[in-house]
């Protein structure tokens, strides 16, 4: 399970940093792929990237909640989908 977080971040990372890119292929290259796509820079369509990232999120929180009947795991799945959304809110509203 934290494997697979890892490479579905690393998967993300890839398509949605502009400036700020790794280079995801060291230590056979150290060259850095720079998407038109941002999550967080609105120069780079962030407007439109954030939102869906939290409609993803959303539709996340939903398996959770039909998942878990229990509702101390459908509380931190809550407080973890608001935590998600005010950093997407602090990116558009400062970047």
């Amino acid at each position: 399970m934290v494997a697979g977080a890892g490479l579905l971040h690393i998967a993300l990372d890839f398509p949605l940093h502009h400036d700020d890119g790794r280079p995801h292929f060291w230590p056979a290259s150290d060259w850095i792929f720079e998407s038109p796509l941002s999550y967080w820079d609105s120069a780079h369509h962030a407007a439109w990237v954030a939102p869906l990232e939290g409609l993803l999120v959303l539709c996340c929180v939903v398996v959770l909640f039909r998942k878990f009947r229990h509702w101390p795991m459908r509380l931190a799945a809550l407080v973890l989908f608001a935590m998600e959304f005010l950093v997407i809110r602090s990116w558009l509203l400062f970047f």
